[in-house]
């Protein structure tokens, strides 16, 4: 019987043992390939919208304010939706959850409906004020950073205010909505 009891206490010390390890592993687990996507993702917002045009290379302007681009982010329950739309036609589109699409402007209707939302953003660029920093938009939000020679600027509404035509930025939403869908269409024509 003695020895019984001792297997017995020997079987939950082992078990205590193995629960108590687990826990602790899984409070420094290894980063998992989903992290991996959602840290390329946030550096890939990062860098869009902390790059210096000039020190980057960058040629491709438009209009009097000197646009070269705009990035369209809003904000939903699950994750933010992060969309660039570059005046050379450049496209990408990132979730703060992880994945998007990168490469788009090597397709031509993607690249049209790029520039043509780098074009119409150079409208609204006196009407938004100056960007430094580059927080992620609440639920239900939309915010425009519009990328210029000279700087950053940012202006933000209510996404149903946009959808609705009810904002005077409505136009630049569903500028970058055309982007997101020819983004769609190409990434469906892929697969």
């Amino acid at each position: 019987m003695k020895i019984f009891i001792i297997i017995i206490v020997i079987l939950a010390v082992g078990i205590g043992a193995f629960v108590v390890l687990n826990r602790l592993r899984a409070k420094v687990k290894p980063a998992t390939d989903r992290d991996k996507a959602v840290e390329a993702c946030l550096g890939l917002r990062n860098q869009i919208l902390t790059m210096d045009p000039t020190q980057a290379g960058i040629q491709d302007f438009v209009g009097t304010n000197q646009v070269w681009g705009v990035v369209m982010e809003t904000g939903f329950p699950e994750a933010t939706v992060t969309l660039v739309a570059l005046a050379d036609g450049a496209a990408s589109l990132y979730f703060s959850s992880g994945g998007g699409i990168i490469g788009g402007g090597g397709h031509e209707t993607v690249r049209k409906a790029s520039v043509q939302m780098s074009q119409l953003a150079d409208k609204f660029v006196s009407s938004c004020s100056p960007a430094t920093e580059f927080p992620f938009p609440k639920q239900g939000e939309t915010v425009f950073y519009i990328l210029t020679k000279k700087g950053k600027v940012t202006a933000k509404a209510k996404e149903n205010e946009l959808g609705e035509k009810k904002h005077q930025l409505s136009p630049l939403f569903y500028a970058g909505q055309d982007v997101i869908t020819q983004l769609r269409l190409v990434t469906e024509k892929i697969k």
